[in-house]
């Protein structure tokens, strides 16, 4: 007979866990996205950049690093598109340099006195 209540050895095993899948390959020359450090300097390590989480201290150890964000944030910032529809920056400021067009309200006509 049995001793200790063991179970059967029929008992299925647990399955260890699936390996982490690799992060996705990012390219050291370029950022989507530059994160703020620090002091306010652009990196696409610090937080909100699209390295964030992902760099190394040590240059040494890999491409994608502190380093590297703050170089290829410096050479191009990213600019965010512009919205579908948006007016261009250039005709924005024309027409803040633009002559007023002649007012037609009643409020700028000179009013005449009603005293006599």
């Amino acid at each position: 007979g049995r001793r200790g209540g063991r179970p059967p050895a029929t008992t299925r095993r647990v399955q260890p866990p699936p390996p982490p899948l690799p992060p996705p390959t990012l390219d050291p020359n370029s950022c989507a996205v530059c994160g703020h450090l620090g002091g306010g300097s652009l990196n696409c390590c610090g937080p909100g950049g699209s390295w964030e989480g992902r760099c190394a201290h040590d240059p040494a150890k890999s491409r994608i690093n502190y380093i590297e964000g703050y170089i290829v944030c410096l050479q191009s910032p990213p600019l965010p598109p512009p919205a579908p529809g948006a007016t261009p920056l250039p005709a924005v400021l024309a027409s803040f340099t633009a002559s007023p067009p002649p007012s037609s309200s009643p409020a700028a006509a000179p009013r005449k006195s009603m005293r006599k």
